[in-house]
């Protein structure tokens, strides 16, 4: 990755995976439904599409992987990563993660105390 970094004068970032998702008609992305659990190759796709058309780096679709939105976390992160990981493969891309501390689009309801920790994950 650290070559790739040094070779490039800027990164350019894929767009929004959930805009994507909605303008291929998926109704709930924001509710708990993470994609790569029901159908890896739609997110496949999408991370392709972003890759072909330019981008350097790939957001595995973690954004609202986090124990406030869905219950299986871990399935959702390691499916999400795996996904974008096959997608880089031959093209040369870099892959990263995001995280939030509350559900996408909504307001925050996690009380200050108990806000999202990444060393739970690890």
């Amino acid at each position: 990755m650290q070559d790739k970094l040094d070779t490039l004068d800027f990164v350019v970032l894929d767009g929004a995976t959930g805009t994507e998702l909605e303008k291929m008609g998926y109704t709930g992305i924001w509710e708990g439904h993470p994609i790569q659990l029901s159908e890896p190759d739609v997110l496949l796709q999408i991370h392709t599409n972003y890759l072909d058309r330019g981008a350097d780096l790939i957001i595995a679709n973690t954004y609202s992987a986090n124990r406030n939105v869905i219950s299986n976390v871990k399935d959702a992160i390691d499916s999400a990563v795996r996904v974008a990981k096959k997608a880089v493969i031959g093209k040369g891309g870099i892959v990263a993660g995001s995280i939030s501390n509350h559900p996408a689009g909504g307001k925050s309801t996690v009380r200050r105390e108990t806000r999202f920790n990444p060393t739970l994950l690890v």
